[in-house]
Parts: C-alpha cells; structure tokens; sequence
C-alpha cells in the first residue's frame, strides 16, 4: 500500500512471497535519493521502494514471479 511508512516498505514487499497463486498488480515508484527526487512531497516513501526492490532477498522474491502484458490478461480473462 502506498501510505505504509518508509521503514515499513522492504517488509512489505519480502512479504510478497507469502502470496500464492494468482493474478497480482504491484506499482510502485521508486526513486534514486537525488536532489531532484527530494523535492516532491513523497521523496521517502519513494526512496524507501528503491532501496527496498534493490535489496537481494526482495529480488529474489520477485524473481518467483512472471510478469505479464495487458494483452495476457485480457485474454485470460
């Protein structure tokens, strides 16, 4: 969820690999820490996901997912 505190966001995304089957929607929008990103009112909760999706066990969690295309998912529907 996008209102989860910063220091909260790397639990949320290792736990991911508590999901089982199914269709999931993940966005996100991280940033690098530059002055440029610190200027929008979200800056943390941006670089928070950042650090978060770089961390290895979050990859590797991700990694035990496929990504689809729209197009997929219409037609599975």
């Amino acid at each position: 969820p996008y209102g989860l505190p910063p220091e909260e966001r790397l639990g949320f995304y290792l736990d991911l690999s508590r999901l089982g089957p199914g269709l999931y929607y993940l966005v996100h929008h991280s940033a690098l820490p530059t002055p440029e990103g610190r200027a929008l009112p979200d800056w943390a909760t941006r670089e928070a996901d950042f650090f978060a999706l770089s961390h290895p066990e979050v990859r590797r969690v991700l990694s035990e997912f496929h990504p689809l295309t729209w197009r997929q998912v219409k037609e599975a529907l």
